[in-house]
């Protein structure tokens, strides 16, 4: 089997995989993870500290999974970086070590999002691999069938009920909405990468079911816009519990986040997000 290899120095996929950020890569008993991506399956694998292994990827995909992997930005310098500011984000970032943010494709965050609310991750996840099974095209690697991530043209034709039927309840709603905006091009997903950070979270909210923690997601996940600081409960219970504020309502968290944490503040949250959602009830006692 071909396979590409690419300089990940430091790079735990374990880390990266498994945070939350992302909802279709998955271990495998050979300790390595499989996963879709931009319609087409691989299988990713640590060799040693320093190099990542793709399975079924090419030389001509190179670039492509540079971008993806996020494997041009100094993570060692921004982990030494964020260990400084305090000693509780020492913790975490000591936790979390390797990490990284992916620039995934944003049409797939952004349902993948809308899907979350008010989901955990393993539920998320499952109802994703529903919508892939009923709507996205048939994969074959070494004889096991995956689906590729829908496409919004082959989601809006569709009905809230339909939607419905792959256990994802209200949130149907905002799925639909999401592919008929993005289709008839209310919402055009590759202008937002020239906007800035607060007129690309207004044009995300344009669509049914994104308020302001999804349009964060979206926008730390699917367009690496760094400024962005998803407030979701975890990271509501980390500030409470680890750094003692509390406030009366999320905008207060997400402002006190971002003033805190700047310009770090989308990496931040997410060490913090794997650190409380893994150590909570250390974190309580």
């Amino acid at each position: 089997m071909h396979f590409l290899d690419l300089k990940a120095e430091g790079m735990s996929l374990e880390h990266t995989f498994l945070n939350g950020q992302c909802f279709r890569w998955n271990l495998t008993k050979e300790n390595s993870f499989i996963g879709v991506v931009a319609g087409k399956v691989y299988e990713a694998k640590k060799m040693d500290a320093n190099t990542l292994r793709l399975y079924n990827a090419t030389e001509d995909e190179r670039d492509f999974f540079q971008k993806y992997f996020d494997l041009d930005r100094d993570y060692i310098g921004i982990e030494k970086a964020l260990s400084g500011m305090d000693s509780i984000l020492a913790q975490a970032v000591e936790f979390g070590r390797g990490m990284r943010i992916l620039r995934q494709e944003p049409w797939e965050v952004a349902v993948s999002f809308i899907l979350s609310v008010q989901k955990n991750i393993a539920s998320t996840q499952k109802n994703i691999e529903r919508l892939c099974e009923k709507y996205g095209q048939k994969i074959f690697y070494q004889d096991c069938c995956f689906y590729a991530f829908p496409e919004a043209k082959e989601l809006v034709d569709s009905d809230e009920e339909s939607i419905r039927q792959t256990k994802c309840g209200f949130r149907a709603k905002g799925v639909l909405d999401a592919a008929r905006k993005v289709n008839e091009g209310v919402v055009v997903l590759s202008n937002i990468f020239d906007l800035t950070y607060e007129r690309a979270r207004e044009e995300l909210q344009k669509i049914y079911g994104v308020g302001q923690k999804v349009a964060d997601c979206i926008l730390l996940f699917g367009f690496g816009k760094y400024a962005a600081c998803p407030i979701d409960t975890w990271v509501k219970k980390a500030l409470e519990t680890l750094y003692g504020v509390r406030f009366y309502n999320m905008g207060d968290y997400h402002r006190f986040a971002q003033k805190k944490w700047e310009p770090y503040s989308g990496y931040v949250q997410q060490y913090i997000f794997y650190y409380m959602r893994e150590n909570y009830r250390k974190t309580k006692k």
